[in-house]
């Protein structure tokens, strides 16, 4: 490619060559060279900000159209805005009595139906019987970063004027999700943490207020079911994230609603069996939460995202592991060893107060360092985080107390020792292997065939020992008694130890000689079955891994319950982090390419505008972000990210 050549993906290349397609090509090709253009990722820039609630903003979605955003928030509020114009359309209180986890449009109702969910395992549908109400935008001007803030401005929706559906299916435990399907528009789907996929179709019901409902489940899955996404062409698969490390793909064209009047079949019997699943592809049997699931636009991919590690991308071209084995809990099983006791450093390292935000955001590294931060969050008073501050303060200064600490030891003195020595060493070998992880299943079957290797010669070489230890301990043994007399003997005696000793000698180097000749040996057969075992190694970690494509590190993922990814374009993927960034991938190489500050602690939601490189984010802070390329100059610099990535490496904390 010439220097003049401008880059395949490239926004000026469409339009350099739009008067060889038609009208709606061109569209298509500007639309998509948008965001697939690098350039154009590494100018992405805050335009604007929406502070629309007064609590941490858990849920954002764009209508079909993208014109606008609705977003829920722990405030138990629902607002539509205009992000283009930053007008709010409508804010009311919603009938949910916790965190609002969930909220979208429902599909062909011209954005007058919402459908959201929340931690108290309620799911309401919402029908709203009056247009948006148009009013006059209050402005207020942020002289700290030199722009115009929206002003929040607001008014609450009647009863009059809103027809609420109530289920309360979920009541069980937390409802984390809603999802509609784009061609039925009276239908709707949810999942929470009771384990179940539930199918609502508002032809058939329009309320539920059972305590213990087994009506409307679609999918009954073995564990709490945390995230799930449809596939957006066919519409026909729903990838469904569990708190199991699995993922499972159900096809919807098989399913029914489960019925449970028939008593005679055991519960853990009627688990729905999927058309694939995916485990978590690493070599443990820890369960990591799954926190995001998402299908790429053209359908042949899935970006899994798990808390406490990070993010994947899996082939769905692949079958997976064996779902008949999977039925069986191969892949889920437990350690059945009990857990290891608390001592007072386990009590006070992982100590966490709720609302106590300390170890998030940009600040959140071995020492402060000012230099080079990006105001982004709006300010928030720091009254409550200091409270918070000094309350942890406070009781680790109590568990660090000798006395508090001699009585949490005096119960069990020798599991302490032991938790404490295994909590270390996990945590130096995070530290040391987190950048040595593989990221594709070729090098996992490398791994594999190199520490099977490792792990033989070991054996190889304990074996060899133990066959020359009958010949070194009976010439130790002379030698030791030769040397514990120290009593005057004759010259007789003296030559013959000494000529016994010269036979020792010779014995034991002939037995040397013999071992090594049998040893070389030993190695070479040993080699041929090494190299067999490697090869039924690597053929089963083919079995199990070989749908893993690229694994994306760096960003982190363990303080919310929510932590969505998502496909940027078809040439790279976003995610949100715990230190309040949204980290930007290569999706084939998994390079990071963009960095960008945009919440003072946790970064959780992300949403591409349906076809304008604008992108919505939310978390902590009590307000909506929309970025866009608008930045003069790239605003991605690698060396500093990459010194970033090194800091926030050294203050990683592990929480178990």
């Amino acid at each position: 490619m010439s220097r003049d050549s401008p880059p395949p993906d490239s926004v000026f290349r469409s339009i350099l060559k739009q008067d060889l397609y038609g009208p709606l090509q061109n569209r298509h090709n500007l639309i998509a060279s948008t965001k697939n253009s690098l350039d154009y990722v590494q100018r992405l820039g805050l335009l604007c900000q929406l502070p629309i609630h007064s609590g941490c903003v858990n849920t954002v979605h764009w209508n079909n159209t993208g014109e606008y955003l609705i977003s829920g928030s722990d405030d138990q509020f629902i607002a539509i805005t205009n992000p283009h114009n930053q007008e709010v359309l409508l804010k009311y209180k919603t009938a949910h009595r916790a965190n609002i986890f969930s909220a979208r449009f429902m599909p062909q109702s011209n954005d007058q139906a919402i459908v959201s969910c929340s931690g108290d395992g309620i799911v309401l549908h919402t029908e709203l019987m009056a247009p948006y109400i148009r009013r006059v935008r209050s402005i207020s001007r942020d002289y700290n970063n030199d722009r115009n803030v929206m002003a929040p401005v607001y008014e609450r929706a009647t009863d009059n004027e809103t027809n609420v559906s109530i289920f309360n299916c979920h009541k069980s435990g937390t409802t984390y999700e809603v999802l509609t399907v784009p061609t039925e528009p009276r239908s709707f789907m949810s999942c929470g943490e009771d384990g179940t996929v539930r199918l609502f179709d508002l032809r058939q019901i329009s309320n539920c207020h059972k305590t213990c409902c087994k009506d409307n489940i679609l999918i009954f899955s073995p564990s709490a079911v945390n995230a799930m996404d449809l596939a957006p062409i066919s519409n026909h698969y729903l990838a469904v994230g569990s708190s199991d490390a699995i993922v499972r793909i159900y096809d919807r064209r098989y399913l029914s609603v489960i019925d449970f009047s028939d008593s005679s079949v055991p519960t853990n019997e009627r688990h729905t069996r999927p058309v694939k699943a995916y485990p978590i592809p690493l070599p443990t049997k820890r369960h990591y939460r799954i926190t995001c699931v998402r299908y790429s636009p053209e359908e042949t991919e899935l970006l899994v995202s798990y808390s406490s590690e990070y993010l994947y991308l899996y082939d769905l071209s692949h079958e997976g592991v064996n779902v008949t084995e999977l039925a069986k809990g191969k892949y889920v099983e437990r350690s059945n060893s009990p857990p290891a006791p608390l001592t007072a450093e386990l009590v006070t390292r992982r100590l966490r107060l709720r609302g106590d935000w300390s170890d998030t955001g940009p600040d959140a590294r071995p020492e402060r360092d000012p230099t080079g931060r990006a105001e982004t969050g709006q300010f928030r008073p720091q009254l409550q985080a200091n409270i918070m501050s000094r309350m942890t303060e406070v009781i680790s200064r109590m568990l660090n107390d000798p006395r508090t600490r001699f009585g949490l030891a005096s119960q069990d003195p020798e599991g302490s020792r032991n938790s404490q020595q295994n909590l270390e060493t996990h945590e130096r070998q995070t530290m040391e292997n987190e950048d040595s992880r593989p990221s594709t299943s070729a090098a996992w079957r490398t791994l594999a065939a190199r520490s099977l290797s490792l792990s033989t010669r070991s054996n190889t070489q304990d074996e060899s020992e133990q066959t020359t230890s009958p010949t070194t301990t009976t010439t130790t043994n002379n030698r030791t008694d030769s040397e514990a007399s120290s009593s005057p003997r004759p010259a007789a005696d003296i030559e013959m130890r000494d000529s016994s000793n010269n036979n020792n000698d010779n014995i034991e180097r002939n037995s040397e000689d013999s071992s090594d000749t049998h040893s070389s040996h030993f190695h070479d057969d040993a080699a041929s079955i090494n190299q067999e075992l490697a090869d039924l190694e690597m053929e089963t970690k083919e079995t199990i891994f070989d749908y893993l494509v690229m694994k994306y590190t760096g960003h982190r993922n363990a303080r919310t319950m929510i932590k969505e990814a998502t496909f940027w374009g078809n040439n790279y993927v976003m995610s949100g982090s715990d230190c309040g960034h949204i980290f930007t991938w290569n999706r084939r190489t998994g390079k990071l390419v963009m960095l960008m500050q945009a919440d003072q602690h946790v970064v959780n939601c992300l949403q591409p505008h349906p076809e304008l490189p604008y992108l919505a984010s939310s978390g902590i802070d009590y307000d909506v972000k929309i970025w866009a390329p608008i930045l003069q100059d790239k605003g991605f610099n690698e060396e500093e990210a990459e010194d970033y990535l090194q800091r926030l490496k050294r203050s990683f904390v592990y929480y178990f």
